[in-house]
């Protein structure tokens, strides 16, 4: 294939995205841009084409070219497994293999947040709301270790957005461990702020405020820091893990 527009729907489609619209989600991008890239309308440039080959598990280089190897390797630390299911705290989840980490409906704002669809579940006669797992990661034990991290207390969520860059990119997924809610400062966690769709940030405290605050940082030094009331802050898990494509 001699076009780039060309050589990006290959990708996607072999990727197992169904349309544009699934692969912009993915990916962390406003569909409309992606649309103009897979159809030929615009063409796209190194930062596009990473962003690309991350998601599609394809060089960046042969999506810009043509030429090179199409395929790059899979890291051998971590493997991700298409899943149906579902994911809620208020039942613990039951991986389909030995140690799954379920990747769950939400997408962790580095900007904007979403949170996903919400199904209804029953156990042990009682009812609930879960998030459908859409995948499930199985990770090497040593890694996990290294992590001080455990399967069992883990999910996995894609970022959005780019208010957290350069150290989380949109189209990365970030290991989030749930049992590791109480603040340290200057840590990054998925946070929720009033209820608020989950986001990505750090965390610092403002001392001696009162009532008691903190700051809710994002790494990308073009968005300013907000100080909001520590009541107000919800940890839902600290961030021990990226999971990308460099």
């Amino acid at each position: 294939m001699s076009e780039m527009s060309d050589r990006l729907r290959q990708a996607r489609v072999e990727a197992g995205y169904g349309s544009a619209s699934a692969a912009a989600a993915a990916v962390g991008i406003n569909p409309s841009t992606y649309r103009a890239h897979e159809n030929g309308q615009n063409e796209f440039g190194p930062e596009y084409a990473t962003l690309y080959g991350r998601r599609f598990s394809v060089a960046p280089g042969w999506l810009l070219t043509g030429s090179g190897d199409e395929r790059v390797e899979a890291d051998t630390d971590f493997e991700r497994h298409e899943e149906r299911g579902a994911f809620s705290s208020a039942s613990a989840y039951r991986p389909k293999r030995p140690g799954g980490v379920p990747e769950v409906d939400v997408q962790a704002g580095a900007g904007e947040g979403r949170v996903g669809e919400i199904v209804q579940m029953t156990a042990n006669g009682q009812a609930f709301s879960a998030h459908p797992v859409v995948a499930e990661w199985v990770f090497s034990d040593d890694w996990l270790a290294e992590l001080r991290a455990k399967s069992s207390g883990s999910i996995v969520l894609p970022i959005v957005g780019d208010s957290m860059r350069p150290n989380y990119q949109p189209g990365d997924r970030v290991l989030v461990d749930l049992r590791q809610t109480q603040f340290m400062d200057g840590v990054v966690f998925l946070i929720s702020v009033d209820d608020d769709a989950p986001s990505v940030k750090r965390l610092t405290k403002v001392y001696r405020s009162d009532p008691p605050m903190v700051t809710v940082i994002s790494d990308n030094e073009a968005i300013p820091n907000r100080d909001i009331e520590a009541e107000y802050v919800k940890i839902i898990g600290r961030i021990v893990g990226r999971l990308t494509r460099e």
